[in-house]
């Protein structure tokens, strides 16, 4: 059957959702928490499920009390070998039969519980994704990030699986043993039962006060995995952000921090464990020797037989034992009430701003009226800060309002607070006269359409991003492609070999910006909204798609009446049209008017603005006549003066005479080890051309142990502990082998006798208690040191991919980060559990075999001959269940990376009620693994049940055998007893660690998975050539290029040209007119124009060697760049790119990102003021110390422009990439922006890839790309003086649409 109707699962939801917070969090805690969302099939699975269990679990005290008449018969008849034999085989015949009855009753276990596990898992992912997706901004600014739901999603389910599923099924099975072990062991001897009960509170008390402490504990190991999760997925996500600015080193340290804190978490977590089983090994032993003692007594003076204090005590040790057994199950049980108890807090939160509400209104022709009346509003995260104060603006229906100011002064505020993407903190939002929070948001949301100024696509073909403009039904093709022809997007998209299918890579990443830009704008007209909310919509389009879709837009705004447009934007030139411009300074309406009369206010803000962006299009046309200083710029040294002085060149180390000096990554006093690549290539030998196949092979264990030498001392101490204990389980066979023969002494002799050997159960108590933490503390320190060296090493070699590796969809970020949180834990198992666990089963055969050949070789063979089918049936588990677990484990992490993406734009989903569309996608892909799962169970079940025929049918095979050979004189009945239960006291060991191969199902496929990473090639970016003195001189030879994703697409083709170098300036100059003069002769700067796509931004990308090209040559300094030390030549580049990419860290930590180590203030200060970004951070509560939010959520788009450009000048660079670097900028931000990047660029070689033409008119050479080639080049004026030229036609459109705006 399914996982459910959907209409059961939303109500399932509805009704967690929808309960008292108080109720949620009394019940977050419990055991049936996990069981919430259980429908009429779980049930009956579940009843299924655990009275397969309990049945499962009777057989072995069933066989305590056939061993126990065994006993008394045989010490009855002795001489009588006849009937001796023949109570052996009956009680054989019994066995086997138990057994049988117990391998149906155990594969109704495993199935049903495993499928319910599955089953309840997918729910809660499902109804968590829908919660989240539910969930206000708010609350992702606060509480979550899109990292922290992505662990949740994989990591979380996974252990609410194990604790609905299996581990339920293992604990029951437990209970089942414990309730008849004592039904019988009070049946042949109460009195003997009661007094063995005693201790058994001791045992139950000390198992869960160790599952309480271990439910805390990892709680903070879910924190610190989660903390690192974020790490990884934040840095693959922005790694065209790391990888210029030579990040590596900084994320490798970050992350290595982060899996410290989980070492120390994971370390409290072993000592509990280690110590609590410890103390339950102790108590039972002391069960054991509390009843043989008081046994002796009862034998004594209540005339009890030996079989019956037998039967008592085997009934009793083995429910008792099974105790022990619980721990695994118990841990796996806390994890999974840890994770359901941190979803269910999720699923269970009603926003204050909830989508799925049906409570508000909805009106029957919404007009479109905007009004906010005295609206105060500050950001959750910062709310000291008020944005606004009382701020009132009212927008007329069917009108277009633009609204402008300074950067941060609240424009995007205002949108958000328009989509109702938070709430003021007081005062009212208000569409047609009615507060925005009496409305049904879901159908409010979809009556808007947002643009925004970084454009966002989700993971998916051109087609279905587009259609995401549709709510509800799907789109038709001739709609998407009609909105994709207003957007000025379908010429494009047909040049596609795969067209409109075309994928467009996790966050676009195929595309460039403008295309992307113009995918968004698609969208938002497909949705024909009543309200058009446009936020800076065509920052990242050329001059002439920007003249053509600003055409489409007011087309678009002119359609209906009813449709009210309220545009961001901080180019003025764009909003000559609107109906109102409101002007906004610092969170309040300064002024508001039509465009004629805000300009006809003279001394107004305004009118200010305009002539300001005016007289900066002047002085860009007529470049010669001089440019003004600003003061931020004053205070920035040119390189000559850096290089002699305390300044930012200085501190970055980016002199033309450049040495390296890296601090290398310490891994803490835990973990004093390094991490060693040369042991770990010393064992891949050569990892670039080793082949890695999907099975387990012995070069992968060797290369896990070599990788784990420097924890030998740890591997040795641990399993001196672990083959002690091992030998525990023989010996004790040895032991109630040898007080069997007292219970059969002559009474007088009983008591003296017996105490020997009770004292020696006493030692065990008090070695086993010693000796289990030290066996679990030692492995466990050495297993995750190994994670600890595999995780860094895996993300380091990540980290030294080719850019092409990340754009691959497999390599996505939330993938990579599942890999490296699951599958590396996961070797765990081979360096840490998996060694302890085959140092004690090797001890226990051993040990065993040695006692069995000593009294009865023939049984001794016999078990000898049984072991092959133990390990047969374990090896037939795994090689069942690893064909469909590969398969299991790539959708799990596939649903993951769909939820992940979602959350990381939550707000585009927000805003175009996609969250119907991202749930129905979700479970589209987690239904295949719900499939799998089920097929799973299955397997297991039937593997499970084999297991018990095995063991039961050896152990009546023993019973047989032992008859005949006690019929044919050659054992007696007490050598047959120490063989016996010296073998099958072995063989249960055996058996139990052999149970947990599930476990072992996960790991072939993570180390292959994890070796496939380590063996990748790297790029070595300390190899290469290192130029002594670096002029900056740049050129293209006949370079082609087409992106590995779509090879067939050349992008760049045979493209050619030259940069000259920038030269020095001495700052001695006594004239500032002459240093004025000669600064511009020593500012040589390339521009790049063209079309959207036309290849602007590869160049960008192939000068930093994100690629290399096909064909060609560039040059720097007449050195092809493939020669260069990789790692020195990107630190010649200070990139500012289109869409900035800023880290959830404090501002100063953002602009230090661009250098090494830590950054004085003054020069943190000085890089500010060049950005014009030091006067907001200034203003804010916590200045440089604020925390920006994921990807700069929290500050603005024009704000998170001049935190970039900030971050690239700190670096002092030798040649400045500008990738439309002021698109967000306001007009007065802009100018002194632009005029500090002139400044900075003194003494530096420029390449400036621009959309608008006003910022490269003063370009020493403008290349117009058309088509990946060499269209047009030369200055300016002598582009202009080509009539008929395509550089010309921009500057005829873009003047043209300034006229018409005029």
């Amino acid at each position: 059957m399914e996982l459910a109707v959907d209409k059961e699962i939303a109500e399932a939801g509805q009704a967690a959702m929808d309960g008292e917070s108080t109720h949620t969090q009394q019940s977050d805690d419990g055991l049936l928490q996990l069981f919430r969302f259980a429908d009429p099939l779980d049930k009956l699975l579940m009843a299924l499920g655990t009275c397969g269990a309990l049945v499962a679990g009777t057989p072995l005290p069933l066989c305590a009390f056939l061993f126990g008449k065994v006993l008394d018969d045989a010490h009855s008849s002795i001489g009588y070998l006849d009937i001796q034999e023949k109570r052996m085989t009956e009680t054989a015949v019994h066995a086997f039969i138990a057994g049988l009855i117990a391998a149906v009753a155990y594969f109704l276990q495993v199935a049903c519980w495993m499928t319910v596990g599955e089953r309840q898992a997918e729910r809660m992912r499902y109804l968590y994704l829908k919660s989240l997706l539910r969930q206000d901004l708010s609350f992702y600014d606060q509480e979550v990030t899109a990292g922290d739901a992505m662990e949740s999603i994989i990591v979380d389910a996974f252990h609410i699986k194990q604790a609905t599923g299996e581990k339920i099924g293992n604990l029951l099975q437990i209970f089942g043993t414990l309730l008849s072990g004592y039904i019988i062991a009070f049946i042949e001897g109460w009195k003997l039962t009661f007094v063995a009960s005693i201790a058994i509170p001791l045992i139950v008390i000390s198992g869960f006060t160790m599952g309480s402490i271990v439910s805390k504990i990892s709680k903070s190991v879910s924190a610190a995995n989660s903390k690192a999760s974020c790490i990884v997925e934040q840095v693959i996500t922005a790694i065209r952000t790391v990888v210029p600015f030579g990040g590596e080193r900084k994320a490798l340290k970050t992350y290595n921090g982060a899996l410290r804190d989980v070492a120390k978490a994971g370390l409290q977590e072993a000592i509990a464990t280690g110590t609590g089983v410890g103390i339950m090994v102790f108590f039972t032993f002391g069960i054991y020797a509390i009843t043989l003692w008081f046994g002796l007594h009862f034998i004594v003076n209540e005339g009890y037989t030996g079989g019956q204090v037998m039967t008592v005590l085997f009934s009793v040790i083995i429910g008792t034992g099974m105790v022990g057994q619980c721990i695994p199950s118990m841990n796996a049980i806390s994890c999974g009430r840890t994770a359901a108890c941190k979803m269910m807090r999720v699923i269970g939160r009603v926003p204050s701003v909830d989508v799925w509400d049906d409570s508000g209104r909805v009106l029957h022709g919404l007009r479109g009226e905007i009004e906010l009346r005295k609206v105060s509003f500050a950001y959750p995260t910062r709310p000291d800060y008020r944005i606004f104060q009382d701020l009132s603006l009212r927008i007329p229906a069917g009108t277009t309002l633009a609204l402008v100011g300074e950067s941060g002064s609240g424009k995007s505020t205002i949108v958000s607070l328009i989509e109702r993407f938070y709430d003021p903190l007081s005062g009212q939002v208000c569409v047609d006269g009615i507060d925005l929070r009496h409305l049904r948001l879901s159908w409010f949301r979809q009556q808007v359409a947002l643009v925004a100024q970084e454009p966002v696509l989700l993971q998916g073909s051109i087609r279905d991003n587009i259609a995401y403009g549709k709510e509800g039904s799907a789109a038709t093709d001739e709609e998407v492609l009609t909105a994709a022809k207003k957007a000025e997007a379908a010429n494009f998209v047909a040049r596609l070999p795969q067209g409109m299918e075309t994928p467009v890579g996790q966050g676009g990443v195929q595309l460039s910006g403008g295309q992307k830009q113009r995918i968004a704008v698609a969208r938002a007209l497909l949705k024909n909204p009543r309200i058009l909310l446009l936020d800076e919509a065509t920052s990242a389009l050329d001059a002439e798609s920007e003249n053509a879709l600003h055409r489409a837009l007011d087309t678009a705004m002119q359609q209906s009446i009813e449709r009210t447009t309220v545009i961001v934007a901080h180019r003025l030139t764009t909003v000559k049209n609107a109906d109102f411009i409101a002007v906004l300074q610092r969170g309040s309406v300064a002024e508001e008017g039509t465009y004629t009369e805000l300009i006809n206010k003279a001394d107004g803000a305004f009118a200010q603005l305009v002539q300001l962006e005016e007289r900066q299009r002047e002085k860009e046309e007529h470049p010669k006549e001089g440019m003004g200083f600003a003061s931020a710029s004053d205070q920035w040294p040119r390189r000559s003066v850096a290089r002699r002085s305390g300044s930012i060149g200085s501190i970055s180390s980016l002199g033309s005479f450049h040495q390296e000096s890296v601090e290398k990554d310490t891994l803490g006093s835990f973990y004093q080890e390094s991490v060693d690549k040369g042991s770990f290539s010393e064992a891949g030998a050569n990892s670039k051309a080793s082949a890695v196949s999907a099975s387990v092979s012995c070069t992968h264990a060797l290369r896990l142990a070599v990788m784990n030498k420097p924890e030998t001392p740890l591997v040795l101490l641990g399993s001196i502990a672990a083959a002690c204990n091992g030998a525990i389980f023989p010996i004790v066979g040895l032991f109630i082998t040898n007080i069997i023969q007292v219970f059969f002494m002559p009474r007088k002799d009983v008591i003296t006798s017996g105490m020997v050997w009770i004292y020696f159960f006493i030692g065990l108590a008090f070695l086993s208690l010693v000796l289990t933490p030290v066996q679990v503390i030692s492995f466990f320190v050495a297993g995750e040191r190994l994670v600890y060296r595999i995780r860094s090493l895996t993300f380091d070699k990540i980290l030294h991919q080719d850019i092409k590796w990340f754009d691959h969809t497999d390599n996505a970020s939330g993938l990579i980060s599942s890999r490296l949180q699951q599958d590396a834990a996961l070797m765990r198992v081979v360096g840490g559990d998996g060694v302890s666990t085959i140092v004690q089963n090797l001890t226990t055969v051993g040990v065993g075999l040695f006692i069995a050949m000593s009294t009865c070789w023939q049984l001794a063979l016999l078990f000898i001959a049984l072991l092959p089918f133990y390990s047969l049936d374990a090896c037939m588990q795994m090689k069942l269940g690893e064909a469909f677990d590969a398969k299991t484990k790539a959708i799990y992490e596939e649903t993951g990376q769909i939820a992940y993406e979602a959350l990381s734009n939550i707000r585009t989903v927000a805003s175009f009620c996609a969250e119907k569309k991202i749930l129905s996608l979700y479970r589209t892909k987690s239904h295949n693994c719900l499939k799998d799962g089920r097929r799973q169970a299955l397997i297991a079940g039937i593997g499970f049940a084999i297991t018990y025929v095995m063991m039961f049918g050896s152990l009546s095979l023993s019973f047989w055998a032992g008859g005949k050979l006690i019929f044919n004189r050659q054992v007696d009945f007490d050598g047959f007893v120490k063989t016996f239960l010296t073998v099958e006291l072995s063989a249960t060991a055996i058996a139990l660690s052999l149970g947990a191969a599930p476990d072992f199902f996960h790991v072939k496929m993570a180390m292959a998975s994890i070796f496939k990473l380590l063996d990748m090639g790297e790029n070595d970016l300390a190899t290469g050539m290192k130029l002594k003195q670096l002029r900056g001189e740049v050129k293209f030879e006949h370079v082609e290029f087409a992106y590995p994703a779509r090879p067939d697409i050349h992008i760049i083709s045979n493209l050619s040209f030259s940069l000259e170098a920038g030269k020095e300036v001495p700052f001695a100059i006594d004239c500032l007119v002459d240093y004025v003069e000669q600064w511009r002769a020593a500012n040589q700067t390339i521009a790049l124009v063209g079309h959207s796509g036309c290849g602007k931004s590869t160049v960008l990308a192939l000068m930093q060697r994100f690629y290399d090209p096909d064909a060609g040559r560039i040059l720097l300094d007449n050195v092809d760049i493939r020669q260069l030390q990789m790692k020195w030549l990107r630190r010649q580049f200070g990139l500012v790119g289109q869409e900035p990419f800023l880290f959830n860290d404090t501002i100063r930590a953002n602009i230090e990102y661009g250098v090494e180590g830590k950054v004085a203030d003054e020069l943190l200060q000085r890089a500010a003021e060049v950005a014009n970004a030091d006067k907001f951070i200034s203003a804010m509560p916590d200045g440089y110390d604020t925390i920006v939010g994921e990807r700069g959520v929290q500050l603005s788009g024009g704000q998170k422009q001049r935190v970039a450009i900030a971050r690239a000048m700190i670096r002092d660079p030798t040649i400045l990439l500008l990738d439309e670097a002021t698109s967000a900028l306001d007009s007065e931000s802009e100018v002194i922006v632009q005029e500090a990047l002139e400044r900075a660029a003194a003494g530096r070689s420029t390449m400036v890839v621009a959309h608008r033409l006003s910022t490269v008119r003063k370009a020493d050479l403008i290349v117009v790309l058309h088509d990946g080639r060499v269209a047009e080049q030369g200055s300016h004026d002598e582009l202009v003086a080509m009539k008929d030229g395509i550089y010309a036609s921009f500057v005829k459109i873009s003047s043209h649409s300034n006229n018409e705006h005029s």
